[in-house]
């Protein structure tokens, strides 16, 4: 069955901690393009509601978090917590997890792994893997995408700031663009 590939595949070694960055990294995208695509069109008159509800609900995203989370998420993860073996026993579980592990094994997001590695230092322990420690070749691909991760990390944050400071983002009239990194 589906379900044996899916936890064969992430019981093994250290791939159930993989398969879950990869698949925040979806989540996030997900709600991302959701939010991006239901966004309410300039001057959008809904059901006659007063301006202050309609800035509430769709200039500042609400309706589309309630719907995201109530449709998108919440069912899904309510029906995996439920009925674990049959929310896994199809293809497309099959799928998302191999998506989730080339996504993990991109070295997009290794940048996480550095910051596991620094708070276990800082608490005094080593962090537990159920596989053997790395050679020095893997040891160089691991912090190779570690470096890659933290550049497009910092790119993405500079690009981020030059969007806030000129102005071309969504954030309120009014917000300074100094609060405006500070709320970010």
């Amino acid at each position: 069955p589906k379900a044996y590939k899916c936890t064969h595949i992430t019981n093994k070694g250290d791939n159930l901690d993989r398969y879950l960055l990869g698949r925040q990294f979806m989540v996030v995208l997900v709600v991302f393009c959701v939010n991006i695509s239901g966004g309410p069109i300039g001057g959008a008159e809904i059901w006659g509601l007063p301006d202050w509800v309609k800035g509430i609900f769709l200039q500042a995203g609400l309706a589309m978090i309630l719907l995201t989370c109530n449709v998108g998420q919440l069912n899904s993860q309510v029906n995996a917590s439920l009925c674990m073996l049959d929310y896994t026993d199809n293809y497309f579980a099959l799928l998302t997890l191999w998506v989730a592990m080339v996504v993990e094994f991109s070295g997009l997001l290794h940048s996480s792994y550095l910051v596991q590695l620094a708070v276990a230092a800082m608490a005094g322990k080593k962090v537990v893997s159920n596989e053997d420690p790395r050679n020095a070749g893997q040891s160089i691909f691991f912090f190779g995408r570690c470096l890659v991760s933290l550049a497009i990390l910092w790119f993405c944050l500079a690009v981020t700031f030059v969007a806030l400071f000129d102005g071309k983002t969504t954030m309120w009239k009014g917000v300074p663009a100094w609060l405006a990194v500070i709320i970010f």
